[in-house]
């Protein structure tokens, strides 16, 4: 009952606010802000040309790419600025516009051939919203009428609440311990902690889908058409010693939407559980899949290569847009998940930590062994660079389809001799690539090499990675490290 009351609630101030908005006619840029880094994160190949648009900084006062703004009002305080206009023409985007530019120029988007919208000149998107808005002729009557309707059922829902939990009471004064609040963040509301467990059957092991050094990771059906992926935590000392700040960091990593990260929805604290709530993803960890022989045969050059695209494209993400930068620790071939189109995710942030650039708090030696950086064998500083190095490992198991260790060798081999035949490092068991497909396998180990040197200074950041492989440029980096470059490496493709 209490739940439905408060869908109610929600849904009528919702509402609420859409209509005045819309009646008032007012503009406020920080609301364009969020709105446009959201449509940015739906797009399925964020541009380069969007690079400009970051979390934490204005349309109007850092020169976003294609935005334009004006003055749309003039008061004491001086005058508020709000976007205009945007011009994105051939900015190679791919993905949908939706009702945010319902109202926007056609011109604006013209020659993005993977953009589809209910504009004149763009393609027709495969599906359209269910709910539409209402007529503007008739806007104004709803809103007459509606209006005081919700007020007077939002005083009786208070009522209604307030009574309930005063009844409720008696009942919960025994809880005194915070860390019995049972409960989840989910994007529906809250999942009651014995959901979890009842979905999971008290944890039991048949429901196991995944185990590492940090927890196990079950799968729970809470609904018939939601699955989530649960992470049991093993008890350490660390998350009871330090546990407000773990859920404070937990908490910022519960916010970040992003469509090559797989979502966390929150976690919970119980005396005899700790466990981490993702979303689920259909085909498991790319670590499993080549191993397998014939699920490895399944991933071609071209899935390969998105798959290095999609993590990459998350790795920029949380190094360069997340303010703080977030720093993963543990990048592996286990924690990259493919869904059922072989689309990639990065997982498991239970180990990730929330990392300012000049911060050296890092007192223990963090990750898996074969895409551990080499200065962490000397230094207990971890950075980005940290990861980059580990990113550089499983793009090489990407490409080779062997275990990191083998990585080594192939490091030795890039070193001492002029030219590295690719017949000699590419996963046998797929046929040789086509030839359409040369410049991208060649583009994929040029980037791994770089990623790979010893020293932390001579890799590259995963910026200039991400923009390098997003725009299929063959060329060095920039760099006095010693390195193969594009003529070695597809000198024999």
């Amino acid at each position: 009952m209490e739940a439905r009351i408060l869908f109610m609630l929600k849904l009528c101030l919702l509402f609420l606010h859409g209509g005045a908005a819309g009646h008032h006619g007012g503009v406020h840029l920080g609301s364009q802000t969020a709105a446009l880094l959201q449509w940015k994160s739906t797009l399925r190949s964020s541009s380069p040309a969007l690079d400009s648009w970051r979390q934490g900084s204005s349309p109007c006062s850092s020169n976003w790419t294609g935005v334009s703004c004006g003055v749309v009002h003039r008061g004491r305080a001086g005058a508020a600025m709000a976007v205009t206009e945007i011009s994105l023409r051939n900015a190679g985007l791919d993905g949908r516009l939706g009702r945010l530019f319902r109202d926007a120029s056609a011109g604006w988007f013209l020659h993005n051939k993977g953009l589809c919208g209910n504009l004149t000149g763009l393609q027709k998107c495969s599906s359209t919203p269910i709910l539409e808005h209402h007529k503007a002729r008739t806007h104004g009557l709803v809103l007459a009428v509606s209006i005081p309707i919700c007020i007077v059922i939002i005083l009786s829902i208070f009522s209604v609440v307030l009574i309930h939990h005063k009844r409720k009471i008696p009942q919960k004064a025994t809880v005194t311990d915070p860390r019995d609040v049972l409960s989840v963040w989910n994007f529906d509301g809250k999942l009651a902690f014995e959901d979890i467990t009842r979905a999971t059957e008290n944890f039991s092991d048949k429901f196991i889908i995944g185990s590492g050094g940090y927890g196990t990771v079950y799968k729970a059906q809470l609904q018939v058409d939601r699955l989530v992926a649960v992470k049991k935590l093993h008890p350490t000392e660390e998350e009871i010693s330090d546990e407000k700040r773990f859920l404070s960091e937990i908490d910022v990593l519960a916010n970040i939407w992003h469509r090559s990260i797989v979502k966390l929805y929150g976690f919970c604290s119980h005396p005899r559980y700790k466990f981490l709530v993702y979303d689920y993803i259909e085909r498991g960890n790319l670590h499993d899949i080549l191993k397998n022989e014939e699920l490895a045969k399944e991933l071609d050059w071209q899935k390969r290569v998105a798959i290095a695209r999609d993590v990459a494209r998350a790795m920029y993400y949380l190094h360069h847009e997340c303010n703080p930068p977030i720093i993963h620790r543990d990048i592996t071939s286990n924690n990259i998940l493919l869904d059922a189109e072989f689309k990639a995710y990065v997982s498991d942030f239970g180990i990730a930590r929330m990392l300012k650039p000049d911060s050296s708090n890092w007192t223990e030696l963090a990750g898996t062994y074969g895409y551990i950086a080499p200065e962490l064998s000397y230094t207990s500083v971890v950075t980005t660079k940290c990861d980059v190095y580990s990113f550089s490992v499983v793009v090489l198991e990407i490409v080779t389809g062997t275990y990191p260790t083998e990585a080594q060798s192939l490091v030795s081999m890039g070193q001492h001799q002029e030219v590295v035949a690719m017949e000699d490092i590419l996963d046998k068991r797929l046929s040789p690539p086509a030839i359409a497909e040369n410049k991208e396998i060649a583009l994929l180990v040029e980037v791994a090499f770089a990623c790979l040197q010893t020293a932390p200074q001579f890799r590259p950041e995963m910026q200039d990675v991400y923009q390098k492989l997003a725009l299929q440029k063959l060329s060095p980096f920039a760099s006095p490290s010693h390195a193969l470059t594009p003529e070695e490496i597809s000198e024999k493709v």
